[in-house]
């Protein structure tokens, strides 16, 4: 509970000076906070909803704990949906590359949807993001191509939940080419599945939750390209081969360059990224920083 002596008056409007959660992330001061959570609340409030007290917490803590680890560097894109309700969940954290808000559509078509069609819990056990419409999924306005150069690719993604189910966590294709971007956990038959950019490895994964990175920092070579689960390396290949592509990467979907976007996905995520092509102690590091994110907003699956 925060007492009147914890705001300042801005105009008509009392603004919080301190930001409390129990736990890991404790508490922070308006004037300590990182400059990257000042922003992001900012753009909440001009996107018409409110971040919480818990959100500014636990992303203040991310981004500090990501600097720490020399991190930030690698980041294009990130959001730990977070915030006071699915308008401001959609509004990620780092947008360095792609869209100011992450753009909900529907169907093959892609046909723009509404944050009804989500439900949503910033915290506990059912917290996350999870699609309430059929084949709903999320256009961060990010492609393949965006990435700084095809040895230097990574995308993560935090499952929540082990729902066996033959859609992707997220993907892009040029239809008819080599250029196939997508990631899997828990697909039919039970397997984690990565293609970087033609053809795609996969492993059996029983147990498919947590957070799941995967990149690729090379053409050929051993650990060319890797899926690492909560922080080690699962599998990987020497030969990833294909193209870029520039169609957006669907998150909870496969976006095709013809429109008929597949493989919907309704598991619940607490989060993605796009970023560079992480080495094994960066994945390793990252890993740490999502669990710790998470662990604050108690919906940790590990």
């Amino acid at each position: 509970m925060l007492s009147r002596r914890s705001f300042i008056k801005t105009g008509l409007i009392f603004i919080p000076t301190w930001y409390h959660t129990k736990g890991l992330g404790g508490s922070v001061s308006l004037s300590s906070l990182d400059n990257e959570v000042y922003n992001w609340m900012s753009r909440v409030i001009n996107g018409g909803s409110n971040y919480t007290s818990i959100s500014v917490v636990a992303q203040d803590y991310g981004m500090k704990r990501l600097r720490d680890f020399g991190l930030r560097s690698s980041i294009l894109r990130l959001n730990w949906f977070s915030g006071l309700n699915t308008t401001a969940a959609l509004i990620p954290l780092i947008n360095d590359v792609g869209g100011s808000v992450d753009i909900t559509r529907v169907g093959g078509g892609g046909t723009t949807g509404a944050p009804s069609d989500w439900t949503y819990n910033e915290t506990g056990s059912s917290g996350g993001l999870k699609a309430l419409t059929a084949n709903t999924f999320i256009d961060p306005v990010f492609a393949s191509n965006n990435f700084t150069s095809i040895n230097n690719v990574g995308i993560s993604i935090y499952v929540r939940d082990t729902t066996i189910e033959e859609s992707f966590l997220a993907g892009s294709n040029t239809f008819g080419s080599s250029s196939q971007f997508y990631l899997t956990a828990g697909y039919t038959g039970g397997n984690t599945r990565y293609s970087a950019f033609t053809p795609d490895f996969f492993v059996a994964d029983s147990n498919a939750i947590g957070l799941y990175t995967a990149v690729r920092t090379a053409s050929s070579g051993a650990n060319a390209a890797v899926i690492y689960k909560n922080g080690s390396s699962i599998i990987s290949t020497s030969s990833p081969g294909g193209a870029t592509n520039a169609t957006s990467i669907g998150i909870f979907a496969w976006l095709s360059s013809v429109g008929s976007n597949s493989e919907f996905c309704t598991k619940s995520f607490g989060g993605y990224s796009f970023h560079g092509g992480l080495t094994s102690q960066q994945a390793a590091n990252f890993n740490i920083v999502w669990k710790e994110v998470q662990t604050i907003f108690n919906r940790q699956v590990i």
